[in-house]
């Protein structure tokens, strides 16, 4: 009777052990998709706050879009405007491949981010940039942008311009 009892305790314990083990698995999984979305938030608010300082401020604008497609007409202060402009956006983009590399961000989301970045790596100004400040960043990320695929599926920041004004873009 003792032994019939100990074998109904080992199964229950058994039973219980597998049900906290599912539990765990379970709490595992939101627990990784909850990351995975505060990264993506993190990431997200870290470019727009980059592209609001941009945007909010028609002579950072003007800067940007200048030192985009006409960089030898920058001045010295232009010059250092575009290049802090252009390193906040690339250090929000080299941690979102980071965390697209550990699993921590979305690759529909990445995409995004490097779509974003092909039409950039295509103008003057940031390429000039790039190879400057490339030495700045992980070699894997550098790997990265020197092996990106500027194909022109992903239109230009100049033609980009050019289309929302119907025209050529204007002087800056």
């Amino acid at each position: 009777m003792l032994e019939a009892l100990g074998n109904i305790g080992d199964f229950i314990g058994g039973i219980a052990v597998v049900a906290t083990l599912l539990y765990l698995a379970v709490q595992i999984r939101q627990n990784s998709q909850s990351v995975k979305s505060a990264s993506a938030q993190a990431m997200l608010d870290s470019l727009s706050r980059t592209l609001n300082s941009i945007g909010a401020s028609p002579e950072a604008s003007r800067v940007f879009t200048k030192g985009q497609l006409r960089p030898d007409d920058l001045t010295e202060d232009e010059a250092s405007q575009f290049a802090h402009l252009i390193l906040g956006w690339f250090r929000v983009v080299e941690q979102a491949f980071y965390q697209n590399r550990t699993g921590g961000l979305d690759a529909k989301l990445w995409n995004g981010y490097v779509a974003q970045l092909s039409s950039l790596m295509q103008s003057p100004g940031v390429q000039r940039w790039w190879s400057v400040r490339r030495p700045l960043f992980h070699p894997e990320f550098q790997s990265f942008i020197e092996n990106l695929s500027v194909d022109g599926t992903v239109p230009s920041a100049t033609i980009v311009l050019r289309t929302l004004l119907g025209k050529n873009p204007p002087a800056v």
